[in-house]
């Protein structure tokens, strides 16, 4: 599916990182490291980040670059 404006990819990128928020909020790094499975829920929330900036379109890559 190809989303010239992206809001959909970066729709993806905002839900994940508040997820990833959501599940460590209160924690820190000790229990995290501690706590398997939110740190596998993490990482999962990590992957879709990933993909779904992949899928952004070449320009709008350019032009944020961080």
């Amino acid at each position: 599916m190809v989303n010239p404006d992206n809001t959909v990819y970066l729709r993806h990128v905002l839900d994940a990182c508040r997820r990833a928020t959501k599940f460590t909020t209160g924690m820190d790094y000790e229990h995290f490291a501690a706590d398997e499975k939110t740190v596998s829920a993490v990482v999962r929330e990590l992957s879709v980040v990933g993909e779904a900036a992949r899928k952004t379109t070449d320009g709008f890559r350019a032009k944020n670059t961080e």
